[in-house]
């Protein structure tokens, strides 16, 4: 018994403790150093790679549904392309690759 506590109870503190730190050390295998938005930044710069330039892209809509993130996520790895300089975006007309530089 501890501070008053029965026996069980102790033993399932143990319990819960176990479960987290499986977990956690579970959700580690998922890790990866870089943010997602930089991912798909060089997943869509390798796409772009066998496609023309001017050739338009896919609505933001269809890109979080592609790579199975939010909007924003998309939103940001388009814009770290367009600061670079490899799509132009135009509101209602979409977005554009602009040229081949990496």
């Amino acid at each position: 018994m501890l501070d008053g506590r029965p026996q069980a109870d102790e033993q399932m503190l143990g319990e819960r403790v176990k479960r987290r730190k499986t977990s956690e050390v579970a959700g580690t295998r998922n890790y990866h150093p870089f943010p997602k938005y930089l991912q798909i930044r060089d997943v869509i710069l390798r796409w772009l790679a066998s496609r023309e330039v001017g050739e338009r892209l896919p609505n933001e809509m269809a890109l979080s549904d592609q790579f199975g993130v939010s909007r924003e996520t998309i939103r940001k790895s388009l814009q770290r392309l367009e600061q670079n300089g490899i799509i132009r975006r135009r509101q209602r007309a979409g977005t554009f690759w602009r040229s081949s530089r990496p």
